[in-house]
């Protein structure tokens, strides 16, 4: 059998109908339209937070965003220095 290719596309505030593939009569959104066409078109897909930081987090984790330590507003960028964060066990 042969491996998939998995592509996961993540775009900030865009909303459900925002793409041509979607339904929007005008925006065009042509390349994504044929991805659609020729792969997956998720209609409910959720997101852990209501900022990009943490659901990103949680997209490549697969944990809750609480877990990995990207929450709210403050903690948006790992330094060196910084406490949060999965365990380096982990």
């Amino acid at each position: 059998m042969r491996t998939p290719n998995i592509v996961i596309i993540t775009a900030d505030d865009l909303g459900y109908g925002d793409l041509g593939s979607y339904g929007h009569p005008n925006i065009r959104t042509p390349h994504l339209d044929r991805m659609a066409d020729e792969g997956q078109r998720w209609t409910s897909f959720y997101s852990q937070a209501p900022v990009c930081s943490p659901s990103r987090a949680a997209l490549l984790t697969g944990r809750v965003h609480l877990r990995s330590g990207m929450y709210g507003r403050q903690q948006g960028v790992f330094f060196p220095d910084s406490q949060a964060g999965l365990p380096a066990e982990e």
